[in-house]
Order: C-alpha cells, then sequence, then structure tokens
C-alpha cells in the first residue's frame, strides 16, 4: 500500500516503511495519507474510491499499521487508542 506522509512526520514514516508500506510525501499519489492536526492539510485529490486519511496524534506505528492495514478509521467515535 503506498501512503502519503505529512512533512515532520518523517521518522513514522521510517517506521511504517520498514513494516512494509510504500512510504511518499504528502502530494504524490497514494491509496492512504498520515497526517497530525488539520494545519498545512490541502487537498490533494483523490484517487477512486478515496483515500484513507488517518489523523496519528497519539498514535504509534504499530496503530497505524493496523489501521491502514484493516483500512478501518473512525475518528467520529471517540479519542484514538493510545497503544
Amino acid at each position: 500500500m503506498t501512503v502519503a506522509y505529512q512533512s515532520g512526520l518523517e521518522t513514522m514514516a521510517a517506521e511504517l516503511r520498514a513494516m512494509g508500506f510504500d512510504m511518499v510525501p504528502m502530494g504524490e499519489a497514494a491509496e492512504a495519507c498520515i497526517f497530525r492536526g488539520t494545519g498545512g492539510l490541502t487537498a490533494q485529490g483523490a484517487a477512486p474510491g478515496g483515500v484513507l486519511m488517518v489523523e496519528v496524534s497519539g498514535r504509534t506505528a504499530a496503530s497505524v499499521a493496523h489501521i491502514l492495514q484493516s483500512r478501518l478509521y473512525s475518528p467520529l467515535f471517540g479519542p484514538p487508542s493510545l497503544e
């Protein structure tokens, strides 16, 4: 899976890359995107079917990997789990 990452998340991107994800800087074509907060987040266009957007504040790389692998994420129903 190709995952775009926001500037400032290079460490988490490296951890996810080590777990087998193809990491690219935000702005490149991707199936998912990881970001922190909403500052600096701009519309990049979506692939057909949409892009999975994952806000990573308070999450470990392992918990983000689980979200990416399951393609399930719903921040509307409570705070992120702090693993």
